[in-house]
């Protein structure tokens, strides 16, 4: 039976037992049942970090948006573990006597954790392909949370949190790079492809909160939970093929670049230098600055707090509940992002939704510091924060990182932002620790480092338009042989 290949990108390959160099032509149709797997030069192998062996003929690629699915649930994973921690932290200080340090050091050390995976996450995938490093992501999150729910004492509950955290910064900055390169070639809303790994993030929030609330104060179950999603994901990665990575440098019509980004091997120090790289830190840095997952991880506490200071007892489920509202509307401001990113920019959706952002911490801010009880305004104070946050600063980030980094080292140069991301999480979970005494100084605190931040990327050549761009263009050519 004859089979057909939709081809998205021209690209040349070497064949089994000759070399004969066959560019395919873009969205045209051609059979593919005669063709033998193409073999990878030394050079290919690096940038996709891909060897497909000799005597397999080329299987069908399954659908592209098939394939981003698939891949996405890493995200879910992300947002799944972020908030599921959020959820159990009352029933573990109840079932540890612990105290709100102690309870801070286990998100914290989460977040360590995440931070190491991004940096090794990203080299691997650049060695040994996207998908092998998600399956390996998978199996490290279901032994962590299993190591969770069985802990007998604080110290197995953080070393779960540890190995879990190190599968989801490694699935983190893998995800977004694999979806660029699988819609590299659809300038006009790759942005939109892209972004959907943020809509799976909050959407595996809104997930965590829903089995929190349901399985409250079932603790050790509801960690256990996060397997599920993690197994799912380990059975439908066969249908990932090999990763779209290096396409680009197939590409004989894109200016020649000679910076050391593109080099077959490259140092993490050369990497560092670029400006770009500079540029994707403050981004991610940003975005966790701005303190979202202060409010996420220690939202359901605050709650808790405010309630017992109106003398409600007795109402940790109830709280739960009035903490999903933020959740969902952090779901719906993510897909509304995903509608105006292509449209109006990756730079004026960020610098608007920054804006709104600064405005909305100030706000809370200034009614914790006139009243130590507002009560049912809190909730009302957080959705509008998150709302402003989850349209462009929740998402751009992730998108604008995946897009100028160059091909060869794309997921180690984007591990890196990545890594800065978890780092200034690490940052904001310590703050979070007073977060919950003294939420007017903290939220202000959150505001101030969000207009410093601002301030910086309102210089368009700091921040430049990626929208219509190729990815792994240089779009700061002008500036030193060293950046992109």
């Amino acid at each position: 039976m004859m089979s057909s290949l939709r081809i998205r990108r021209p690209r040349t390959h070497e064949y089994t037992h000759h070399l004969v160099k066959v560019p395919f032509a873009h969205d045209v149709t051609r059979d593919t049942s005669s063709i033998l797997t193409p073999i990878y030069t030394p050079c290919e192998r690096a940038n996709s970090g891909t060897l497909l062996r000799e005597d397999r003929m080329l299987e069908l690629e399954q659908p592209a948006h098939l394939r981003a699915a698939v891949s996405s649930l890493s995200g879910l994973l992300f947002g799944f573990y972020t908030t599921l921690i959020a959820c159990a932290l009352p029933s573990i200080g109840e079932a540890f006597g612990i105290g709100s340090f102690s309870l801070g050091s286990v998100v914290t050390l989460g977040l360590v954790g995440a931070a190491l995976g991004s940096l090794a996450g990203g080299a691997a995938a650049d060695r040994v392909g996207r998908e092998h490093v998600l399956f390996l992501c998978d199996a490290l999150f279901c032994s962590g949370s299993l190591l969770m729910a069985l802990a007998p004492s604080l110290s197995w509950l953080l070393l779960g949190r540890l190995v879990v955290g190190m599968a989801v910064g490694a699935g983190a900055c893998i995800v977004p790079v694999y979806l660029a390169e699988l819609f590299l070639n659809e300038l006009d809303d790759r942005g939109r492809h892209v972004g959907s790994n943020v809509v799976y993030i909050t959407g595996g929030q809104f997930l965590a909160y829903l089995v929190g609330i349901a399985l409250y104060p079932r603790w050790r179950i509801v960690l256990a939970s996060g397997c599920v999603p993690a197994v799912i994901q380990a059975l439908l990665l066969r249908y990932i093929h090999a990763s779209p990575s290096g396409a680009t440098e197939a590409r004989q019509d894109l200016p020649a670049a000679p910076s050391p980004l593109h080099a077959e091997s490259v140092s993490l120090s050369e990497i560092a230098k670029s400006q770009a790289i500079k540029t994707g830190c403050l981004l991610q840095a940003l975005q966790q600055a701005s303190g979202i997952n202060a409010v996420m991880y220690f939202a359901p506490t605050l709650l808790v707090s405010q309630a017992a200071k109106a003398g409600l007892t007795d109402n940790t489920r109830a709280v739960l509940v009035a903490s999903l509202l933020p959740v969902i509307i952090n779901v719906a401001g993510s897909w509304l992002s995903l509608r105006l990113v292509d449209r109006i920019g990756r730079r004026p959706l960020l610098l608007g939704s920054l804006a709104g952002t600064i405005v909305t911490l100030f706000l809370p801010s200034l009614a914790f510091a006139f009243a130590a009880d507002i009560g049912v305004a809190l909730v009302f104070l957080l959705c509008l924060f998150v709302a402003c946050y989850s349209v462009g600063l929740g998402s751009v980030p992730w998108t604008w990182t995946s897009e100028v980094m160059p091909s060869g080292c794309r997921a180690t140069a984007n591990s890196i932002t990545t890594s800065a991301n978890w780092l200034s999480n690490v940052v904001v979970a310590a703050v979070a620790t007073v977060f919950i005494d003294r939420p007017a100084i903290s939220f202000a605190l959150f505001a101030i480092v969000s207009a410093a931040g601002a301030s910086l990327l309102a210089n368009e050549s700091v921040f430049p338009e990626t929208r219509g761009v190729e990815i792994g263009v240089r779009l700061f050519a002008t500036r030193q042989q060293s950046e992109l």
